[in-house]
């Protein structure tokens, strides 16, 4: 009992730590989403909230400009940058619920995702994305291999389909259809994994036969309309 004591322990300061901090910024406001992402930001999703946390203090020292919350913002739950210091070809970057580079539908998509995925949130981003690129290899796709394997990141496709790079809409409809779609890729991802850790190979390999066949079909597939900014 001792190991699983010292876990919630350290869980429980980091939550608190990170509670303390946000509710002093004040990001998060009395309402249903607010309070939801709080709960889950301090639980389910605690590790995305320590790497938040992270970000949060890269955009401090960069002075990535702190934009004071507003009730998109609040709602949402995030702390949000004016700035990216990650530079380069991407206008904003999100982790956990820390937004640089300004707050829009597409950035607070990514902050719910990582609440509703919880731990297989960024493992499922970084192995979306190498299998994208991998499978861009070997369907002789290799031009602007890096940004078209980040492109078709299931993260991302959701993201763009179903959110917008400036202002608060969102398609519903595409949001419903690529959650589905990411939530099947996280459970062939996770039978993989469990399959073979618990050496069920034929789960194991049900699992990877579904990321094989939907990574070869995301690679031959063009990027949706309103990606490639």
């Amino acid at each position: 009992m001792t190991t699983p004591l010292i876990i919630g322990i350290v869980c429980g300061i980091i939550g608190a730590t990170y509670g303390a901090i946000a509710m002093g910024v004040g990001i998060y406001t009395i309402g249903f989403f607010s309070i939801l992402g709080f709960i889950l930001d301090v639980s389910w999703s605690l590790i995305n909230s320590v790497g938040a946390l992270v970000w949060l203090i890269v955009c401090l020292v960069t002075d990535s400009g702190a934009v004071d919350p507003t009730d998109d913002s609040q709602r949402s739950g995030t702390f949000v940058f004016a700035r990216n210091p990650r530079g380069g070809p991407y206008g904003a970057t999100t982790i956990g619920t820390c937004i640089a580079g300004g707050w829009c539908s597409h950035e607070e998509t990514h902050v719910w995702q990582a609440r509703l995925f919880g731990p297989a949130y960024f493992l499922t981003y970084v192995v979306s994305y190498g299998l994208n690129v991998i499978f861009r290899l070997c369907t002789f796709q290799v031009g602007d291999i890096s940004l078209e394997g980040y492109y078709r990141i299931c993260m991302e496709d959701w993201a763009y389909a179903a959110g917008a790079l400036s202002g608060g809409d969102i398609d519903w409809g595409m949001w419903l259809l690529w959650f589905t779609l990411t939530a099947l890729y996280v459970g062939l991802l996770v039978t993989l994994v469990v399959g073979f850790a618990l050496k069920l190979l034929v789960v194991g390999f049900i699992g990877l036969g579904g990321i094989v066949l939907y990574s070869i079909i995301r690679a031959l597939c063009p990027r949706p309309a309103g990606q490639g900014s």
